[in-house]
């Protein structure tokens, strides 16, 4: 869970006025996506939009406003106010059909809960699946920047034992030179992974709301487990958690609401007023109370209804085969996603438990055969190469895997529960 000591020291922090949320403890996967949730500025504006439209669906429940009425009858002259023989003063309220009303107040909320789920739900997925990207990201480029340290130091080893068996007379001089040739290039490629680690690291904290240079201490790994995989399982989820795809289904309810509400607009209004009378007599003025009701007499609402009916179906239709757009997509991305990711579970299974030990121990006996004399230094070098270039492939393989796993959660909604379940 996102510790609660951390969100009172950002929530201070921004309240100081600085985009900065500073994590003085190293900082989970999880904690990283929930402090975006938070404070990323698109999640932000997103929730403003469903409030807004939450606030526009309150609307639809009330009733219009109240008139108030004030006659004046028998005056002596236009504007005789003072003179008169009867004041009418009263309130008139008008009230739509109560199956009008209801079903108004059903689309209002039907569309507010669209616009949850197809922005505001949908938005913090997309923006959890890139922070969860963007922190695998910084983890692998860290990594290769520690594998690039090694790379260094090995290739100064390899340039001293060179310049050694130089002097012993028993290589060239091209082979220090080529030494020396390799210790370059990999400090070269060691500035180039620092430089690409910085970069993943502003990107994370930009998605944090965070200044750019803000210090990352990052406690998870890209460490990958084997993935036992139903496609069946994976699609039901799908269906059950996409955000995207039950807003369509409320949108799509809400057009069918309208087409009740247009059938519903045919039935009349009713207005209720009430009013104080004073009517002037010879002997005096009496005062009476005086009650009224009128109904809407809805001789053109054939003529209203028609062009309200014809646009709910449109709705309706456009809704319904949004929602089938979305149920194909959905489908697509799933199947996708776990390939992707059980492509990814074996390239990082083959590379750990083959490739990679196998390239350390052709570069360690080539180096042993370097030594002894048994081996060029071309083929110490490309033995070499091949180590370096293998441990930078697999730790692009782990972030495939990080990768293809987050999109697998994204596809089938499911990239939020382990946050969700924690409150």
């Amino acid at each position: 869970m996102f510790p609660f000591l951390k969100m009172i020291v950002c929530g201070t922090i921004m309240l100081m006025g600085l985009s900065r949320c500073v994590f003085a403890q190293p900082l989970t996967r999880d904690e990283a996506v929930q402090a975006a949730l938070e404070y990323n500025p698109e999640v932000v504006a997103a929730y403003h939009v469903w409030k807004a439209e939450s606030a526009r669906s309150l609307q639809a429940w009330a009733p219009p406003d109240p008139e108030l009425e004030l006659e004046y009858d028998g005056m002596s002259g236009a504007f005789n106010f003072g003179s008169f023989g009867q004041k009418d003063l009263g309130i008139v309220q008008r009230l739509s059909f109560p199956v009008a009303w209801w079903l108004r107040g059903q689309v209002g909320g039907l569309q507010a809960q669209a616009v949850r789920l197809g922005g505001y739900e949908t938005t913090r997925q997309e923006v959890a699946l890139r922070v969860n990207l963007a922190y695998d990201r910084v983890l692998a480029n860290a990594q290769i920047v520690r594998y690039s340290e090694e790379n260094v130091q090995l290739a100064e080893q390899l340039f001293t034992r060179a310049q050694t068996r130089f002097a012993a007379g028993d290589v060239p001089q091209l082979d220090v030179m080529r030494a020396e040739v390799a210790v370059l290039r990999q400090k070269n490629q060691h500035m180039i992974a620092q430089n690409n680690l910085k970069v993943s690291q502003v990107s994370l904290n930009a998605l944090l709301s965070q200044v750019n240079d803000t210090p990352l201490a990052l406690a998870d790994s890209l460490a990958y487990t084997s993935e036992d995989l139903d496609l069946d399982v994976l699609h039901h989820q799908a269906l059950m958690h996409r955000p995207e795809l039950l807003g369509v289904q409320q949108a799509y309810l809400g057009a069918r609401k309208k087409q009740s509400l247009a059938v519903a607009s045919t039935l009349p209004d009713v207005s209720f007023g009430v009013f104080r009378q004073t009517v002037v007599t010879p002997t005096g003025s009496q005062k009476f109370w005086r009650a009224g009701i009128a109904v809407e007499l809805p001789v053109w609402a054939f003529l209203r209804q028609r062009g309200q009916m014809s646009e709910a179906k449109a709705q309706t239709a456009q809704a319904h085969a949004q929602r089938d757009q979305v149920k194909l997509k959905i489908g697509q991305e799933v199947d996708a996603a776990g390939a992707n990711l059980k492509a990814a579970v074996e390239r990082a299974k083959w590379m750990q438990e083959r490739i990679l030990p196998t390239s350390k121990a052709a570069f360690e006996m080539a180096g042993r055969s370097y030594d002894a004399g048994k081996a060029s230094y071309l083929e110490l070098l490309e033995a070499q190469r091949e180590w370096v270039d293998t441990q930078t492939e697999y730790v692009e393989t782990l972030f495939e895997y990080r990768a293809a796993k987050a999109q697998l959660a994204r596809a089938t909604g499911t990239l939020l529960n382990s946050l969700e379940n924690e409150h």
